[in-house]
């Protein structure tokens, strides 16, 4: 059986349709098409972003009350819907310029504004089920004809004092890791070289380092059978002789303690371990990083028993 240490633990806006007409002579036609042109350019508004107005935005407290209001603008074009995605859960909204929706148009977290008539900005509170975050910006989208939306400039935070974002820990590089252990059922895999009745490594039945984190275990075990895990008796190339206690050790350059436990794995015909330990301790392993240091990691049976059950 082999043995494996794994370680440490989408902007749209309508499009003009084609317009026909019956004939009445070519100057005719010519000039009712100059008029549906002018018409449906007048009625279509450009897709390209527009500038945010002095005054858009949106605050709630510096991120700590669940009632926001803001203010927002559709580059002083009239609009006759104006919509918001606020990241949380939306309750309730209201604004003086028309009616406001929940919910809509797409998904919980999103409130519309129906103006009583097209305006060129307006003003709204909502309430959501926990607050905005402080320097959120939410998304915004208008609809000049009430079918299709054009996307908007994000309407930003007018918080003025919001706390700096959490540090995001990121793992440092870390070398040279090593552990050592041994599964054992009725014998030992490596027998103590101290025993009176010592039976010597010999191919077949021994245990053998192959990797700084991988052992092979030759002797035969059983399906089903209960196994423990061990610390190891002979010394290996990375690994002391320490039948109680199990290992990993290696050089961190992390300055950040980040709590960790082992994870163990087993391969080969039959083989069914795989065991993850709880927190055992915390390592230096997290941004920002530093100079290198070694660090130990452990797993020690107390009290270990001189021979393994069923012998």
């Amino acid at each position: 059986m082999r043995d494996r240490l794994d370680g440490i633990g989408r902007a749209t806006s309508s499009r003009p349709r084609r317009v026909g007409w019956a004939g009445r002579g070519h100057r005719a036609a010519r000039a009712a098409a100059i008029a549906a042109a002018l018409l449906l350019s007048s009625a279509v508004p450009s897709s390209v972003p527009v500038a945010q107005a002095a005054g858009d935005g949106w605050q709630n407290a510096n991120g700590t009350s669940k009632t926001a209001t803001g203010q927002a603008g559709a580059g002083g074009q009239p609009a006759q819907v104006f919509a918001f995605d606020t990241g949380q859960t939306v309750t309730a909204c209201s604004s003086p310029q028309g009616t406001c929706v929940i919910g809509q148009p797409d998904g919980p977290t999103w409130f519309e504004v129906f103006a009583t008539s097209p305006a060129t900005s307006i003003t709204f509170s909502v309430t959501t089920a926990a607050p905005i975050a402080c320097g959120y910006k939410l998304t915004f989208k208008a609809s000049f004809n009430g079918s299709t939306y054009t996307d908007e400039p994000s309407l930003p935070s007018n918080n003025p004092d919001c706390p700096p974002p959490p540090e995001e820990h990121k793992p440092c590089p870390i070398s040279g890791v090593s552990g050592s252990f041994e599964p054992a059922q009725a014998v030992w895999q490596d027998d103590p070289l101290d025993a009176a009745h010592h039976f010597a490594d010999k191919p077949g039945k021994q245990l053998t380092q192959i990797s700084p984190t991988s052992y092979e275990a030759e002797l035969p075990m059983v399906r089903n059978k209960p196994t423990l895990l061990f610390g190891i008796d002979h010394d290996q190339l990375h690994a002391p002789r320490d039948r109680d206690t199990i290992v990993i050790e290696g050089t961190t350059t992390g300055t950040t303690a980040v709590p960790v436990g082992m994870l163990f794995s087993g391969t080969g015909a039959g083989v069914t371990l795989l065991h993850e330990t709880g927190v055992l301790t915390s390592i230096d392993l997290d941004a920002p990083c530093g100079p290198a240091q070694t660090w130990s990691h452990w797993a020690r049976r107390t009290p270990c028993p001189s021979t393994p059950p069923g012998t």
